[in-house]
């Protein structure tokens, strides 16, 4: 947003920064926004990638546990095949049911940080207007 601002403010007051020779202030102000942009992006990109790492190797983990907990009894003849298919099967529709937060991880965080806005955003305009109270919002 303040990168945006300060293109929208440039394109705006052209002609006035082209008369006082601001170029050079104009272009550093708006190299260091661009950076934050940019720095920004790779901070997201970051953490997007470990949450597919993790949510991957989850659900990857989840489909080979319930074999290597009954492959012993398999093993040992104990069980017959039917049986390992069925307690996978059990045991994936048990734990599908108790991922969702795993599962629905991106989803939660983009509505996290989208309420963290609004918080900021409500402080900035209450810190703005001393008028307003807790109640006014």
């Amino acid at each position: 947003a303040d990168f945006r601002y300060s293109l929208v403010r440039i394109r705006d007051n052209a002609e006035s920064i082209a008369f006082y020779a601001g170029e050079d202030i104009e272009n550093k102000e708006v190299n260091k926004r661009l950076e934050k942009v940019i720095d920004n992006r790779k901070e997201i990109n970051t953490a997007q990638r470990n949450v597919e790492f993790f949510t991957t190797s989850y659900n990857y983990f989840v489909q080979i546990l319930p074999v290597w907990v009954v492959a012993p009894q398999y093993f040992s003849g104990a069980i017959q095949l039917g049986v390992v298919s069925q307690s996978a099967g059990a045991f994936n529709h048990v734990l599908r049911d108790l991922s969702v937060i795993v599962n629905q991880f991106e989803q939660l965080s983009t509505f996290s940080a989208a309420i963290d806005r609004l918080s900021s955003f409500m402080y900035a305009i209450r810190d703005a207007d001393e008028s307003r109270t807790d109640e006014d919002g």
